[in-house]
């Protein structure tokens, strides 16, 4: 069971739990897991018996397809859920993805049968449920919008802008979790870095990014 700590954090992310009654709290034989950066949350393994709500952190959502090939989906924080776990469990489908820490993580698991049950049962719940899979789908559009019609490396210049600052220019990713990101092939991102490194642009080592010109490459995003 949880402690009196855990349960007002949880509601303070979570208003909507606030409903649940304390039985149904005990019966879900609810569980707080502490994650440390990039490290898997959630997975096919813990889908089996769990669903998950991000209490503090941010995780990405990756989707594996039939051949195994890794796409980035969406990141949610802390208040949020994901909106593939939650399509997965209705449909009575398998996940076919994972949640990778991009911070430290303070995550709740609870029993998938409950989370189920609550859905049908609290339409406060019911709503804020719907609302993520709406945020989740708007996400995602725009994801394979960008995918379509926008140059890859357009999209690379914008991640790395995004993902870096002028205080802190150093991006800690592989070229094949930037790939996974944008939804393309490492061999193609590592296409483009060495381009961007030609050019001055970025320096590359090891598991790590540092942007060194960033006012080229904000030229280049918005070229």
């Amino acid at each position: 069971m949880l402690t009196k700590i855990q349960y007002d954090q949880i509601i303070r992310v979570f208003p909507v739990l606030e409903e649940i009654s304390s039985e149904e709290w005990e019966a879900c034989e609810p569980v707080v897991r502490h994650f440390a950066e990039k490290t898997v949350v959630f997975s096919a393994v813990d889908y089996e018996q769990y669903s998950i709500f991000i209490v503090q952190g941010k995780v990405r959502i990756t989707n594996l397809s039939e051949n195994g090939r890794a796409t980035a989906m969406n990141q949610i924080s802390e208040g949020d859920v994901c909106s593939l776990m939650v399509l997965s469990t209705m449909s009575q489908r398998e996940y076919l993805g994972f949640m990778t820490s991009e911070t430290t993580i303070l995550a709740l698991f609870l029993k998938k049968s409950y989370f189920i049950k609550w859905i049908e049962t609290y339409p406060n719940f019911r709503k804020f449920i719907f609302e993520n899979i709406l945020n989740g789908f708007v996400h995602l559009t725009g994801l394979i919008h960008n995918v379509l019609f926008q140059r890859l490396d357009l999209r690379l210049a914008k991640f790395l802008i995004e993902k870096t600052s002028v205080s802190q220019p150093v991006l800690r990713m592989t070229q094949e979790e930037v790939a996974i990101e944008l939804g393309t092939a490492r061999e193609v991102v590592s296409r483009i870095f060495k381009r961007f490194k030609e050019e001055g642009y970025i320096q590359a080592g090891r598991g790590y990014l540092r942007v060194v010109h960033r006012s080229k490459l904000e030229k280049l995003e918005i070229s």
